[in-house]
């Protein structure tokens, strides 16, 4: 996917949603400054271990919904320092069954964190989130 041209692209609905063989899924060169739809792009991708989408940009009218639902086997989010899309569209549901999850500062997962407020990166007890910055 690294050869992707993603600049034009306005929605990534679905676009790896059931990709469970996937283990690894490094997406850092997608340029998402277009998109408008992001909903479900991750679902499903049960034994995703290790996302790297620290080249994306989103603005507040992205849809997120379910971006990053029942990834069972999901340990980290790596993104770019200053990312929050808590301010996305999204009717809370962003996470789901992430029980491996662990944001940056530890923050972990544990079935009530499934709203919008933690995509964001991980600023430990004063503001949880589920993301780590790629160094």
């Amino acid at each position: 996917v690294s050869g992707f041209n993603t600049e034009n692209v306005e929605t990534m609905e679905s676009m790896f949603d059931v990709c469970d063989k996937i283990t690894e899924l490094d997406l850092s060169c997608f340029n998402t400054k277009k998109v408008k739809n992001a909903n479900s792009m991750f679902k499903q991708c049960g034994k995703l271990k290790n996302l790297d989408i620290s080249g994306f940009e989103f603005s507040s009218d992205v849809d997120i919904n379910y971006m990053f639902t029942y990834i069972n086997e999901l340990e980290t989010i790596y993104v770019k320092e200053g990312t929050d899309w808590s301010n996305c569209i999204a009717d809370d549901i962003v996470f789901c069954s992430h029980y491996k999850l662990v944001g940056e500062k530890g923050t972990v997962y544990t079935g009530s964190g499934d709203n919008k407020s933690y995509a964001r990166v991980d600023g430990g007890t004063e503001a949880p989130g589920f993301f780590t910055v790629k160094q």
